[in-house]
């Protein structure tokens, strides 16, 4: 199952917020008391949540007109509204067994693949539980089969929630505990009913045993008791487990470890619960949760930021299971998917923080929640664009698009030992003047697993200082292009003379204008006669060592670092 849109009225900062989630995965993002929190909240009291935990005490998870309704309005009691609507994708297949219940309840003869509903519920004073309204396609359903298809999205446990700021809730299990084995195959099912049954009747003759002692006890009492002391049946669907977590020769309980790996691990159990339900066999009880984490960042490192984000973006796309996310990190921002990012602040009336709403992150927008998270300006992001929304987490960062082209011509089989080879993109950051972002550079650092920055040796005294200010190792990490010589230091200093004498040949002019003109002749000059030379080497060039000599030492210290 997946939420599509959440359309929110009259709840704490939530005046009048509509949100969409056109992907598996979603980040929530924006300032402290912005609204993220009550968003996740608006969720969780519409749809209840599974805690995994069959015995735990929860507090009130009701609707409060008095207290949910926003401070700032100054609306009689009786006249208040909160108004929460959520609209549902249910799949056929994965999400059977609610797919089917709501079919009955609302007598459906849609048989497509995905069911989509919306499910509004509206509280006022006057009413004791709140007015429901369901609609599917162009039908609108109120009274009895409204409340029922609510009922039945409640108790279908698809809602998982995860707060990384707070320790676990009390477990009746003593000792090392994570959580339960749930939705077993059908293979342990049988297994685990055996088991049930001899445990069982140990059980009973323990109660029985009891049950003699308590009477006994009971019987000193002024007034007689007679007793009769069962045991409940025992649901081994549900298999306590702890966790141990290995590291080389070492055993350690998850309890013993640090908050950040716990947290991690947590919430990757949580989705490999999820995943479960998802590959079990066909059941009533069959409906892939939805996962909602606030600030999965908590408690780590910038680099294991990074590594997470991947991990559970990838994870969520490869299950099909929805995780929606609220977080400070721009490490759990989606650059696949910037639609995803759901940006939220607060508006100011008379110098008081009051409604919630949502910025637009469309089109040239996309950066707005990386530019909160950062600390930066959007235009500092423009020389960043193509590497920031590039897909691969292996990049070679070159100066511009003429040496991208030279590079590009590298990977071609042709070239054989010597061929550039890496799995990743080639991207142009477009200018030096690019790379003295350190903020944008050690993000990128951190996001990707392997990052190769190339930049011109003219420039080197500048670039090189901030790439190892940041951590950066030469030759793993970065490499200057071209020749310790006058007029050699950069892509254009590895290639032939005879290359570069053809274009001087034919443009006299563009050369004499590149040595002689003012500052803004020499620099249209130099960028047309660049161009000009990769023209000339394109359409002579030819793999091995007459054209590329000077350049494959470069590609075989790249292949290694990208490799």
């Amino acid at each position: 199952m997946r939420i599509r849109a959440l359309n929110l009225r009259n709840f704490r900062t939530l005046e009048s917020v509509d949100l969409e989630f056109p992907s598996t995965y979603a980040a929530i993002c924006g300032p402290n008391d912005s609204g993220k929190t009550n968003v996740v909240r608006a969720m969780r009291l519409l749809m209840k949540e599974d805690t995994g935990i069959p015995f735990r005490f929860d507090k009130d998870d009701q609707v409060s007109l008095k207290d949910d309704y926003p401070k700032w309005k100054d609306t009689k009691p009786e006249d208040r509204l909160i108004q929460l609507a959520i609209s549902l994708i249910i799949d056929k297949d994965r999400d059977v067994g609610l797919y089917k219940a709501i079919k009955d309840i609302l007598k459906l003869d849609n048989n497509s693949q995905e069911l989509i509903i919306e499910v509004e519920a509206k509280y006022t004073a006057d009413l004791a539980e709140p007015q429901v309204v369901v609609r599917c396609g162009e039908r609108e359903f109120t009274g009895l089969e409204a409340q029922e298809t609510l009922k039945r999205l409640q108790s279908s446990k698809c809602f998982l929630a995860h707060n990384s700021t707070q320790i676990a809730p009390l477990s009746l299990v003593r000792g090392p505990f994570e959580g339960y084995l749930r939705e077993l195959s059908a293979e342990y099912s049988s297994r685990v009913e055996s088991m049930k049954n001899v445990v069982t009747r140990g059980f009973a003759k323990i109660a029985k045993t009891h049950q003699t002692d308590l009477e006994l006890l009971l019987g000193r009492l002024e007034t007689k008791y007679k007793v009769n002391l069962s045991t409940p049946a025992f649901d081994f669907g549900y298999l306590p487990f702890s966790v141990t977590l290995c590291q080389r020769n070492m055993k350690v309980p998850l309890e013993d470890w640090g908050s950040g790996t716990k947290n991690r691990t947590q919430i990757l159990l949580t989705l490999f619960y999820a995943k479960q339900i998802a590959d079990s066999e066909v059941s009533a009880s069959k409906t892939t949760p939805i996962i909602i984490v606030e600030e999965p960042e908590s408690f780590l490192h910038s680099a294991a930021q990074a590594e997470f984000g991947r991990v559970l973006q990838d994870l969520s796309e490869e299950f099909q299971v929805q995780v929606i996310v609220t977080t400070h990190s721009p490490y759990l921002l989606s650059l696949d998917s910037p639609g995803s990012n759901i940006l939220l602040k607060r508006r100011i009336r008379y110098r008081q923080a009051v409604d919630t709403v949502r910025v637009d992150t469309s089109g040239d927008h996309w950066m707005e929640p990386f530019g909160l998270a950062l600390g930066l300006e959007s235009a500092e992001f423009t020389p960043w664009k193509k590497l920031l929304l590039a897909k691969s987490d292996a990049i070679l960062l070159v100066e511009g698009e003429i040496d991208k082209e030279y590079f590009e011509m590298l990977r071609q089989p042709a070239h054989g030992a010597n061929r550039l080879d890496f799995d990743g993109e080639i991207v142009p950051y477009e200018g030096t003047g690019a790379l003295r972002n350190t903020v944008l550079l050690r993000f990128m650092k951190n996001r990707c697993n392997r990052l190769f920055v190339t930049y011109d040796l003219d420039c080197e005294r500048t670039v090189e200082s901030t790439l190892k200010s940041l951590g950066f190792e030469k030759r793993n990490q970065y490499m200057p292009v071209g020749i310790n010589a006058p007029g050699k230091k950069d892509i254009e200093g590895l290639l032939p003379d005879s290359v570069k004498q053809a274009v001087y040949q034919r443009e006299p002019d563009l050369l004499e204008a590149s040595r002689s003109g003012t500052k803004d002749e020499k620099a249209s000059a130099n960028s047309n006669l660049k161009r000009l030379f990769l023209e000339e080497f394109k359409d002579n060039a030819e793999a091995g060592e007459e054209f590329f000599g000077k350049i494959y030492p470069l590609v075989k210290i790249i292949n290694k670092a990208l490799g």
